[in-house]
């Protein structure tokens, strides 16, 4: 190469030519799933309903994409040793990703807009993920470590999404309208944005590329230096009384609160948009009334959240690649070693069993006290409602109460323990590659259903493709406990107990289920109730397949 440019660019391509389709094909199949089946039934684009799902649509769909080119470019401080300025590395790693999302993001929209909707704007959303992409720069290219710096990296990003609000409607409120016209004042204001961004990135990187501490850290030095010193007078912190005991600690210290912190950002932030809202507004009765609904769907973004989180739960790596710096989305993506057991955790003087059970009690104190969480703000909304409303027609009746609250509890279980599962193997690009082809497999029989069967063949199609899938699921969970079982991996007594509760609970799951559900949705409760103990059997073997190279 010629240029460090030219060579970055070029990386970008040869990195990327798989996560950034992929990122990008993963990001179109659910909004062009839900906006084809509300246009199939008639649902008017014009309606509030129709705006709320696209405006909801394009922020993830901007955050997929990013995920792509991010996990492509990797981290910035791995080119601080390349013979160029700081400027110019922020701005080849910054304006090259930015176009890029642009790019998809119009491809994107233009589609759904020759599909779907004629009215669409594109141009506006467009141009905003440009400035969307800058405005990450900041959190993205200097990874910091407390709590201080990552609230002042993220803050540009949340403003401008903040702005991409209020061109369809109010900065707090509900969508009205489409962003069609793109005003002059408009592009200043995002050309202005996106120079500010850059220039915030570069102070930050220069900084960083100097190793100079920011605030935060030195408040954090400074008191690690005090706790030292009394240490050294005699406070000394109690030793750990078993190898057993320093893994727990360990696990919930650095991993296990990820989950429930995530939970009481959320949660924070949903109270500070509805105390705004009332101070702009003052009705109580609705507002009352949206953040009810907005935890019923939290329910469901915990499960989504403990996903996410699952991965760092699962992680084998230990220590920093380079000075503070975590390792990427590219080191998962890609087949480096971030997921693979290195030799220190390797050689800790615990067994495949014992050193499962901290990760599955970690994950499980984990889930509990992000529930936990949530329900203790859940349940005081829903009391103040009945209270000031009497009896609210929008609130969950008893028959939705009785499945409503197990099934959030048990579905974040079950999605951060699959995750933790890919990690702990060592091998999760397989298994990301793996979901990738599933969800384009998944998308190409919709959409040739929809073209060539009727309703109800399509209706009997997809019942056939549940029940089989549930069907692999009970018997890949008798085959890991019978195979934990031969590798000694799992007690004869455990294995009994597990599959025991489940015989008893699956009768009582039925009966908590809603009423008039069809025959394979029996088979489905069978099938979660088994992804709910699969991590008991499959956690060891992960482990050993992962350690025992």
């Amino acid at each position: 190469m010629r240029s460090i440019p030219q060579a970055l660019l070029w990386e970008l391509w040869a990195r990327g030519w798989f996560q950034i389709p992929a990122f990008f094909l993963l990001g179109n199949v659910f909004p062009v799933l839900i906006l084809t089946a509300l246009h199939g039934e008639g649902l008017d684009p014009a309606e509030q309903a129709w705006l709320i799902v696209h405006t909801a649509f394009l922020s993830i769909m901007m955050l997929l994409f990013a995920v792509g080119i991010m996990s492509a470019q990797g981290p910035l401080s791995r080119l601080y040793a390349a013979p160029v300025s700081t400027m110019s590395l922020v701005a080849w790693h910054m304006f090259s990703g930015a176009a890029l999302l642009a790019l998809e993001v119009f491809i994107s929209l233009e589609f759904q807009r020759l599909l779907i909707y004629r009215g669409l704007s594109v141009a506006g959303p467009s141009l905003f993920a440009i400035v969307a992409w800058a405005s990450a720069q900041p959190l993205m290219s200097v990874p910091q470590r407390t709590v201080f710096g990552f609230l002042q990296s993220a803050t540009p990003c949340m403003l401008m999404f903040f702005w991409l609000q209020s061109r369809y409607g109010g900065w707090f409120s509900q969508p009205t309208h489409y962003w069609t016209e793109l005003r002059g004042t408009e592009l200043l204001l995002m050309a202005g944005a996106t120079a500010g961004s850059f220039w915030l990135t570069c102070r930050a990187v220069a900084r960083d590329r100097c190793g100079e501490l920011n605030r935060s850290s030195l408040l954090r030095s400074l008191w690690n230096r005090l706790v030292s010193v009394l240490d050294a007078r005699g406070a000394a912190v109690a030793p750990f009384r078993s190898s057993i005991e320093a893994q727990l600690w360990y696990e919930w210290h650095y991993r296990g609160r990820a989950l429930p912190l995530g939970a009481a950002l959320t949660l924070c932030i949903a109270y500070g948009l509805l105390l705004i809202r009332l101070l702009q507004e003052g009705d109580l009765a609705i507002h009352l009334q949206l953040l009810h609904e907005g935890l019923v769907a939290g329910g469901g973004v915990l499960a989504l959240l403990a996903a996410l989180t699952g991965l760092l739960a699962g992680s084998t790596s230990t220590g920093n690649h380079i000075r503070h710096h975590n390792s990427t989305l590219r080191d998962v993506t890609n087949s480096g070693n971030f997921d693979q057991m290195g030799h220190f955790p390797a050689t800790r003087p615990l067994s495949d069993r014992t050193l499962a059970d901290c990760v599955l009690w970690n994950v499980g104190r984990s889930v509990v006290t992000a529930w936990a969480l949530w329900l203790a703000v859940f349940l005081p909304v829903v009391f103040v409602v009945r209270l000031t409303s009497g009896s609210a027609e929008y609130l969950l009746k008893f028959e939705q109460w009785r499945w409503f609250l197990p099934l959030t509890l048990t579905g974040a279980w079950v999605a951060m323990m699959l995750t933790t599962l890919m990690t702990l193997t060592g091998r999760c690009a397989w298994f990301i590659v793996a979901l990738f082809n599933g969800v384009i497999l998944i998308f190409c029989l919709d959409l040739a259903a929809r073209w060539l069967l009727p309703e109800s063949t399509r209706t009997l199609l997809f019942q056939s493709l549940l029940a089989t899938a549930s069907a692999l699921i009970i018997v890949g969970t008798l085959l890991t406990f019978h195979y934990a079982r031969r590798r000694q991996l799992l007690e004869i007594r455990r294995g009994r107990s597990l599959l025991m509760a489940s015989l008893l609970l699956i009768p009582l799951a039925v009966w908590l289920a809603p009423p008039d559900l069809p025959k394979v949705a029996y088979a489905v409760i069978v099938a979660f109730f088994a992804l709910a103990i699969l991590p008991f059997a499959a956690a060891p073997l992960a482990i050993a397949w992962n350690r025992h190279r």
